[in-house]
């Protein structure tokens, strides 16, 4: 059926080149850490992890229901919940190799097909629909934008007034589109989030759970 859900996705950058200077053990070992810290803000923010596609992760929120907004906000703090991860990543895990990691993260809305697709003997969980490839194409503008999270006017006006903090306004036709996107850097919430705030120390509250 047709459902109204929020789509993330989350790049990494520079693969082939971090790719050429690693082993491939060593490559294996740190895109498992990946998946898995950067899948918690999504698991943890009412999503489902859709699909690994080769350096991408990609988040869907809504699927079993649920509000506009709530949608919306889960996917927005998922992004902003990866940030955190990643910037962790980088300084405890990564540092052994000499390797840091940078994440490029696009987050759209809209109504999509959810549910299964393929041979009747092989049917596996599909999403399908415009909103998603639009979520692919933002989350590439990042690059030449050279920023971190960019959502669309369609998920910015499902939130509250006033609720994220935003930076660059983007204008962009994206690849299919014949009329310019709005995007909108995403920066942060205005106050303290304290579901943001908790999820982004769970892990520390977990190694130090004696303390």
């Amino acid at each position: 059926e047709e459902r109204s859900i929020a789509i993330l996705f989350c790049d990494l950058r520079n693969f082939t080149r971090i790719t050429s200077r690693n082993l491939a053990f060593d490559m294996a070992h740190m895109l498992n850490r990946f998946y898995t810290v950067l899948g918690d803000p999504i698991l943890m923010n009412n999503g489902i992890i859709y699909q690994y596609v080769g350096d991408e992760i990609i988040g869907i929120f809504g699927t079993g229901g649920g509000s506009r907004r709530k949608n919306c906000l889960d996917a927005v703090r998922a992004a902003l919940g990866m940030e955190y991860a990643i910037e962790r990543l980088n300084r405890f895990e990564l540092n052994d190799f000499d390797t840091r990691f940078e994440i490029g993260i696009g987050i759209n809305f809209g109504r999509a097909y959810v549910g299964h697709l393929g041979h009747p003997k092989h049917r596996q969980f599909t999403v399908v629909g415009d909103p998603i490839n639009v979520a692919s194409r933002i989350q590439g503008c990042t690059k030449e934008t050279k920023t971190t999270t960019l959502i669309s006017r369609a998920v910015l006006k499902s939130l509250p007034k006033g609720m994220i903090k935003t930076g660059q306004v983007i204008r962009r036709q994206l690849e299919g589109k014949d009329i310019e996107t709005e995007l909108y850097e995403l920066q942060g919430f205005t106050y303290t989030d304290i579901n943001l705030e908790l999820q982004s120390s769970l892990d520390f509250l977990l190694k130090n759970e004696e303390r």
